[in-house]
């Protein structure tokens, strides 16, 4: 990997504040999003989450390729264990970490959302909210209290929460004004339609595999798979074009040793 996916939004923010500040593509908003969900697909899959999923933690190829790295924090998704322990990137962790309620691979999924408002310079906290309360009240502002909602998720955890209204789709909107033109699918509406599946207060979030198939991410995710089919089957012919011509060597060594030994050759 050349970078890290925090240096290159380091890059694109500079352009940001200028007067032609540089748009965000949606292919390279979904691209991003299809690999980093490929990946905690593979995970989940196996039973394990990452707990710690961030910019700093994703590399990033001069070719737009990304991979998922630090595994320090990973856990098993074990249903019989009360896993209600952080990670060590509270910025990054749902409500149901915050109220030190059980969790599982639902955190990664919601850190994903977070990379992407990251990679719109949009990004969900402020930079005043530095401890796990001010984390807490900002999730509760942007997602609103409505009612005892909440308590089938956190029992009685934010019974002394005030009921309020949220601004998560004004919050969204602002965020959409640093995309570039929609092309087909991948456009605004439903990039927040998808984020809105990813950033909910239910724990219960939409799995890896489901989100690939949303209609943001469907075609971008069916030409890489394509892409990954095509390269595994050069990888096999090569493979194969490599073992015959190998047989044959073999076969040739074979007959010059036996001719060696056998008059009757």
């Amino acid at each position: 990997m050349d970078f890290k996916l925090s240096d290159f939004f380091r890059t694109a923010a500079k352009k940001d504040d200028t007067p032609t500040p540089a748009p965000r593509d949606h292919r390279h908003l979904s691209s991003m999003l299809v690999q980093i969900l490929h990946a905690l697909d593979y995970l989940h899959q196996r039973g394990i989450m990452h707990r710690d999923v961030k910019p700093d933690n994703i590399g990033l190829s001069k070719q737009f390729d990304l991979k998922l790295f630090d595994f320090g924090v990973a856990r098993p998704i074990n249903d019989m264990k009360d896993l209600t322990e952080g990670a060590s990137s509270p910025l990054y962790l749902p409500l149901e970490v915050q109220l030190v309620e059980q969790y599982d691979w639902g955190v990664d999924i919601w850190a994903t959302g977070l990379v992407a408002l990251d990679f719109l310079n949009h990004p969900f906290y402020p930079a005043s909210v530095n401890s796990k309360p001010k984390i807490k009240q900002r999730i509760l502002d942007v997602f609103g209290v409505p009612g005892n909602k909440y308590k089938e998720f956190f029992k009685d955890k934010l019974i002394h929460e005030k009921p309020r209204d949220g601004i998560f789709n004004a919050f969204l909107t602002t965020a959409c004004t640093r995309l570039g033109p929609a092309l087909g699918n991948l456009n605004e509406e439903n990039f927040q339609d998808l984020l809105g599946k990813m950033l909910c207060i239910n724990p219960r979030r939409t799995l890896a595999r489901e989100l690939l198939e949303h209609k943001y991410l469907k075609a971008v995710n069916a030409g890489r798979l394509k892409k990954a089919k095509e390269k595994a089957n050069q990888c096999k012919n090569t493979l194969d074009d490599h073992e015959s011509t190998q047989n044959e060597r073999d076969k040739e060594t074979l007959i010059k040793t036996l001719k060696n030994f056998s008059t009757q050759l």
